[in-house]
C-alpha cells in the first residue's frame, strides 16, 4: 500500500499525516480514536471500499508518529478546527469522514461546522452519549498522576489480552503506550466533557450530511441508542463477531460496510 508520510507543522505540534493519492471520488478523512492512532485504519485503507480513492490517515496529537501538543487543549473542539485547519492546508473542499470512537466524536463536530464540505460521515461507535465514555471516564477520573501511575498496568492488561489471542488489544496496548500519561488524561477529560454535553446525540441525529453508525456485536449497551438512531433513519450495521474495534476485528465486513456507506446510493 502506498502511504506517504507528511509532516504538518499544525499550532499542535507537527502532525504525522499518511496519504495516498487518488483519482476516483472524494477523499476520505480517517480518524482513530483515544490512545489509538492510523494503524488501525490500515486494513481499511487497503480494501476494497477505498481502492482508487485519495486516503488521509492522521495520528493525532500525541498518538503515534505525531508530537505531543504541548500547550494545545486537547479539547474535542479544538480537536475538530485543528482538523479543519488540515484539511484546509491540504487543499481539499470535499471529503467523506470516517471516525472509530473518539475519532467518531471529532468528525461529527467536524461536520457541523461545514456541512457542505463533507460528503458523508461514517461513525464507528463514535461516543453520542454520557455511557459511550467507558475507558476516557476511568482515565479523566484518576487525574494526570494517576493516569500515569495507571499506564503501564492498562498496557499490560491489553497487552496479556493480545496474546490471549485478541489481536485488536495486542495493538492497542503498542499504540497506547505511545502516549504521553498527561496528554492521555487531557485527551480522556476532553471526551468525556463532550460525551456529557447535553444534545450531542440530538445534534448527530439533525447533521445535514449522509450518516451510517456501525458497531461491533459484542459492544453491550448498545441497543437504546441503536433504538434512536433508527428511529430517525440513520442507517444501522453490525459487525458480526467484533467489539469495539471492530475494523480490526473483522476488516472483512468493515470494509463491505464502508463500501455500502460511499456507493452513491448511500451518499
Amino acid at each position: 500500500m502506498d502511504l506517504r508520510l507528511i509532516r504538518w507543522p499544525s499550532r499542535a505540534g507537527t502532525l504525522a499525516v499518511r496519504m495516498r493519492a487518488g483519482g476516483g471520488p472524494e477523499p476520505v478523512l480517517l480518524l482513530h480514536g483515544l490512545g489509538a492512532s492510523h494503524v488501525f485504519f490500515l486494513p481499511a485503507a487497503a480494501g476494497k471500499a477505498l481502492a482508487g480513492r485519495a486516503v488521509i490517515l492522521p495520528d493525532l496529537p500525541g498518538h503515534g508518529d505525531s508530537e505531543d501538543p504541548a500547550g494545545f487543549a486537547c479539547a474535542m473542539d479544538d480537536l475538530a478546527d485543528l482538523l479543519m485547519e488540515l484539511l484546509d492546508w491540504l487543499g481539499l473542499s470535499r471529503v467523506s469522514l470516517v471516525g472509530h470512537s473518539m475519532g467518531g466524536t471529532i468528525a461529527i463536530l467536524m461536520a457541523e461546522r461545514d456541512p457542505g464540505r463533507f460528503t458523508g460521515l461514517l461513525c464507528a461507535e463514535g461516543n453520542l452519549r454520557p455511557e459511550d465514555a467507558t475507558l476516557s471516564r476511568r482515565l479523566a477520573a484518576m487525574g494526570a498522576e494517576g493516569v500515569r501511575a495507571a499506564l503501564p498496568r492498562l498496557v499490560g492488561k491489553f497487552a496479556g489480552s493480545g496474546l490471549d489471542g485478541r489481536e485488536d488489544d495486542l495493538l492497542y496496548a503498542a499504540t497506547l503506550s505511545r502516549c504521553a500519561p498527561d496528554v492521555l488524561w487531557r485527551y480522556a477529560a476532553g471526551l468525556v466533557r463532550t460525551s456529557d454535553t447535553p444534545g450531542l446525540l440530538e445534534r448527530f441525529l439533525s447533521l445535514p450530511v449522509p450518516r451510517t453508525y456501525v458497531y461491533g456485536e459484542r459492544t453491550p449497551g448498545l441497543e437504546p441508542l441503536l433504538e434512536s438512531l433508527r428511529s430517525h433513519g440513520v442507517p444501522t450495521r453490525m459487525v458480526p463477531g467484533a467489539g469495539h474495534s471492530m475494523m480490526v476485528e473483522r476488516p472483512d465486513v468493515f470494509d463491505r460496510i464502508l463500501r455500502e456507506h460511499l456507493a452513491p446510493k448511500g451518499c
